[in-house]
């Protein structure tokens, strides 16, 4: 087997950015059904091994495909696009902490 790069910059050549955003949003949608399974048929959180196992194989799906897109956008914008959405993560933390 190919490495995971090679892999991901292969499919992105086969099918382009187009094709892969549609599959993106495919998979989106299916890692939506598969939390809403595991909250509907296990109330107490992730029990049920089928509804469990489908959940990480649609989160791999979901990471495959979003690393596809994280191949086309150069690493400095990536690096600054997370920096922010950290802080501003961590500015909301900060801001409940003693709502708690």
């Amino acid at each position: 087997m190919q490495n995971r790069e090679a892999l991901i910059q292969k499919a992105l050549s086969k099918w382009g950015g187009k094709r892969q955003l549609i599959v993106l949003m495919e998979e989106c949608g299916e890692l939506v059904q598969a939390a809403s399974k595991i909250l509907r048929e296990t109330p107490e959180g992730i029990t049920d091994i089928e509804a469990s196992t489908n959940f990480i194989e649609e989160l791999i799906d979901v990471e495959l495909m979003v690393d596809q897109f994280r191949a086309m956008i150069p690493p400095v914008v990536l690096k600054d696009m997370e920096s922010r959405k950290l802080t501003k993560l961590s500015q909301t933390l900060e801001s409940i902490q003693g709502t708690n």
